[in-house]
């Protein structure tokens, strides 16, 4: 059994975006999370990382 191999896991951040051409990642707010920037045939977008801050203030 291999237990230390690293998964990657897709997950969904927009269903309504495109596919973005360029993509990168930056903490565009500075609240100390990464979000996500994309620029695609219909537009640029950015996506917030609101839950990693949402759980860093409960604990």
């Amino acid at each position: 059994m291999e237990k230390d191999v690293p998964k990657s896991v897709p997950h969904l951040v927009d269903g309504q975006s495109g596919l973005g051409v360029q993509i990168t990642v930056a903490d565009v707010n500075a609240d100390g999370n990464l979000d996500v920037l994309t620029a695609s045939k219909l537009g640029t977008f950015v996506f917030l990382n609101r839950a990693a801050s949402e759980s860093k203030g409960s604990k």
